[in-house]
C-alpha cells in the first residue's frame, strides 16, 4: 500500500500508544454504519490532521 511520504514520516514519529489510539479512532469511524462515504472521508481527514498535523 502506498501512502503519502510525508504521512509515513509523521506516523513513524508517533508513540505506540498514539498509533493504537489513531487506529482505534479509524476503526470506530469505519464501523459506524450511519456514516456516508463523504462523512467517513471528512472524519478521517480531520483525524489525520489532528494526529499527524499535515496541512496542505
Amino acid at each position: 500500500m502506498s501512502t503519502h511520504p510525508e504521512l509515513e514520516k509523521h506516523i513513524a514519529t508517533l508513540t505506540d500508544e498514539e498509533k493504537n489510539d489513531f487506529i482505534k479512532h479509524i476503526y470506530l469511524i469505519l464501523n459506524n454504519r450511519s456514516n456516508s462515504d463523504l462523512i467517513i472521508r471528512a472524519k478521517i481527514r480531520e483525524l489525520v490532521d489532528r494526529y499527524i498535523d499535515i496541512k496542505k
